[in-house]
């Protein structure tokens, strides 16, 4: 059973890699997400300088951009950060694009145009494991 937020968005980070950062004015807008730390990037290379920080992060990735796939940095962020909530973003719907998504280990594949509900169902990722002695 998947368990889903109660959190509210301003405490998480947003990082958003998408290279049309206009498509997501409305989440920027949206009150829920004032107070949160967004981070807007147009491509890969630059996704994967943002240093880390302890805030839980969702990152919305879209599939197309201009330096690598949005799967291959998803998988990056998957391996940097295995807990991360990952969301690959695509700008209409393609059910190859969905399932290219789901193997990769996507969270959420949605659709444009952003929304801010996107972020406040969020699934919590699971809990971390003990260190074994």
């Amino acid at each position: 059973m998947r368990r889903y937020s109660t959190l509210t968005i301003g405490e998480t980070r947003v990082v958003v890699v998408d290279p049309h950062s206009d498509d997501y004015s409305l989440l920027a807008a949206d009150s829920r997400v004032s107070g949160s730390q967004v981070d807007m990037v147009a491509s890969a290379s630059d996704a994967i300088k943002l240093p880390r920080t302890g805030a839980r992060t969702i990152w919305l990735i879209n599939l197309e951009l201009p330096d690598a796939s949005g799967c291959d940095l998803a998988a990056a962020v998957r391996a940097r950060d295995p807990r991360s909530t990952v969301y690959l973003v695509s700008d209409t719907y393609d059910p190859a694009a969905e399932m290219q998504a789901r193997r990769v280990g996507g969270t959420m594949y949605v659709c444009k145009p952003a929304a801010a509900d996107w972020l406040s169902v969020a699934p919590l990722p699971p809990p971390a494991l003990p260190c074994c002695a």
